[in-house]
C-alpha cells in the first residue's frame, strides 16, 4: 500500500502530459531475461515506478516553483518526449491512458477499459488494485493503476473547490477537449502500460 500511495503521489500530473529528460539518474531495467508472466508484471512495476521518479521529480521541481499553472505548462511541452526517452533506455514502449482523458493520445482501448472497470471495482470494496497481462496482445503488455490523492485534485478534481479557476482555465486553454476533471481521492485516474519490444 505505501509504494501505492508513494506511486500516486508521483502520478500527480503525469497522465495529462507526457518530454524529454537527459536525466542519468534513471536505473535500466533488465527487460533481455524476463521469461515469464510473473517476472514481466515485477519488471513492468519496476519500469513504472523507475519513470514515474524520472518524470516525479521534474515535476515537483515546477510546482514548487510556479504552483498547479506552471506544472501543467511544463507537462504540456515535456512529458511526451520524456517518456519516448524512457522507452528507450528500458527497451519497452512506456504510456499512460484513461477513460477521462487530457491528451487526446491518452484515450484507453476496450481492453484498457475493461482493466480499469476491473480497478475501479476492486478501490469500490476496498481492495487493493492489481496489474494485469493484456492476455490479446502479442508482446507482453501489462496495465498498472494510477490512483488519485488529494494532490491530483488540484488539476483534475472539481473547478472551484479542490482545483482552482485559474487552473481551470489554463487546462481548457492548453487541452480544449479535456475529460478529466471531476475526480475525488483514492479513485482510478488511469493506467501505465508497459509493452515490451520485439527483441
Amino acid at each position: 500500500m505505501k509504494k501505492l500511495l508513494i506511486f500516486s503521489f508521483l502520478s500527480f500530473f503525469i497522465l495529462s502530459c507526457e518530454k524529454k529528460d537527459e536525466t542519468s539518474s534513471t536505473q535500466e531495467i533488465n527487460t533481455s531475461a524476463i521469461d515469464d508472466t510473473t517476472d514481466f508484471l515485477t519488471k513492468g512495476q519496476e519500469i513504472a515506478m523507475n519513470s514515474q521518479k524520472a518524470l516525479g521529480s521534474q515535476l515537483m521541481a515546477k510546482l514548487q516553483e510556479g504552483g498547479p499553472i506552471h506544472a501543467l505548462e511544463f507537462c504540456s511541452v515535456e512529458a511526451i518526449p520524456i517518456t519516448d526517452s524512457l522507452s528507450k533506455v528500458h527497451n519497452v514502449k512506456i504510456s499512460r491512458v484513461s477513460d477521462k482523458n487530457r491528451n487526446p493520445n491518452n484515450e484507453a482501448s476496450h481492453a484498457q477499459l475493461d482493466y480499469m472497470d476491473l480497478v475501479k471495482n476492486q478501490l469500490k470494496h476496498g481492495e487493493k488494485p492489481m496489474p494485469l497481462m493484456e492476455p490479446t496482445s502479442k508482446t507482453p503488455k501489462a496495465y498498472y493503476p494510477i490512483v488519485t490523492n488529494a494532490m491530483c485534485l488540484q488539476c483534475h478534481g472539481t473547478p472551484g473547490k479542490e482545483m482552482s479557476e485559474e487552473t481551470y482555465a489554463k487546462i481548457q486553454e492548453l487541452y480544449p477537449d479535456d475529460k478529466a476533471i471531476g475526480y475525488k481521492d483514492n479513485q482510478l485516474r488511469g493506467i501505465w502500460v508497459i509493452e515490451m519490444m520485439n527483441q
